[in-house]
Parts: C-alpha cells; sequence; structure tokens
C-alpha cells in the first residue's frame, strides 16, 4: 500500500525534473522561467491556434515597423546632412568668386 501523493514531499525537486523526458535544453529553460513570464506562456496558449498565428503575426509586424523606422531615420538625418552641406559649400563657393571680383585677393 502506497501513501498518498503529498505534494511537500518533492519540494526540492525543480519543476522540469518531473519531466525527465523532455530535452535538457527544454528542462533548462524550464527551471529559470520568472512567475510573470509562466503567465504570459499560458495567456498565449489560451489564444488558441488561430490567435497564436496572429500574434506571430504582429510581433513580425512590429519588427518591420522598427526596421522601417531605422531606416526611414537614417535618410532624414542623410537629407539634412546633405542640404547643410549644400549650403556650407554655396557659401564657400560664394566666397571664392567674390575674391575673383576684388582683382584676386581675399576682401578685407
Amino acid at each position: 500500500m502506497t501513501d498518498a501523493f503529498n505534494p511537500n514531499d518533492h519540494f526540492q525537486q525543480l519543476p522540469s525534473e518531473k519531466y525527465a523526458d523532455l530535452p535538457k535544453e527544454t528542462r533548462d529553460l524550464l527551471d529559470e522561467l520568472r512567475p510573470e513570464e509562466v503567465d504570459v506562456i499560458r495567456q498565449i496558449a489560451r489564444l488558441g491556434p488561430e490567435g497564436s498565428q496572429q500574434l506571430i503575426q504582429a510581433i513580425k509586424l512590429s519588427q518591420s515597423v522598427m526596421t522601417v523606422g531605422k531606416f526611414v531615420r537614417w535618410v532624414i538625418i542623410t537629407m539634412l546632412g546633405v542640404f547643410f552641406g549644400t549650403l556650407l559649400f554655396a557659401e564657400k563657393i560664394m566666397q571664392v568668386i567674390a575674391w575673383f571680383g576684388h582683382s584676386g585677393s581675399p576682401p578685407r
């Protein structure tokens, strides 16, 4: 005759040790999960296959938006750099042209 299962008998046993048939990497991942991460995984599991697929698509969309945002930021920075660089270059060209108007020497 065996005693009834008492959860306190296994208080030092890690949760993943109950699942010895899982790969070691999976058990290590389970051991490292925090309670809030477990709650998130449970919420995702409740979404069902269609909801999970939509969540994956939403994550991919947000990654794409972030990538496009970085690209647009660098395009704007480049355009501003070209604009101000052109202004400075044009100013220097006008100074050189003004030198020729004063018989080849810089104005005093």
